[in-house]
């Protein structure tokens, strides 16, 4: 997989760094027979895929991998970009196959921890 991310990329995704930094939010609504994610939540998903955070790469064989760094803020705080798309991508295909999946991870503070970490990444790239 060949990562090549544009300051642009990085500040539609960052843009929501805010939204879910506010705990005050409601993220999604369970409503009979699943799950409703809110507007934003449903743009982020949206702009991950087109600013290139969803890859494609046999995420599937990496879903142990992931339940790993996830659970590890040590290992996710120092996560490089490549790993961090594979794990948005892992993440948002999860949630295609096991609905409410996401909305563990948003309840978790996991999904938080990897935009955290994304700007980091973006602020040793161009500051700010």
């Amino acid at each position: 997989m060949t990562i090549r991310m544009r300051k642009d990329n990085f500040e539609a995704v960052l843009r929501f760094l805010p939204y879910f930094q506010d705990g005050s939010q409601k993220f999604y609504q369970v409503k009979e027979g699943g799950y409703s994610y809110s507007q934003p939540v449903q743009e982020f998903l949206k702009t991950l895929g087109n600013n290139g955070f969803i890859q494609p790469f046999n995420w599937t064989a990496w879903q142990d991998q992931a339940q790993r760094l996830i659970h590890s803020r040590k290992a996710l705080s120092r996560a490089n970009l490549r790993t961090l798309i594979m794990l948005l991508t892992t993440l948002v295909k999860k949630e295609n196959i096991t609905e409410g999946h996401l909305m563990l991870v948003i309840g978790s503070g996991q999904l938080l921890a990897i935009l955290n970490r994304l700007q980091a990444i973006y602020r040793e790239k161009w500051g700010g």
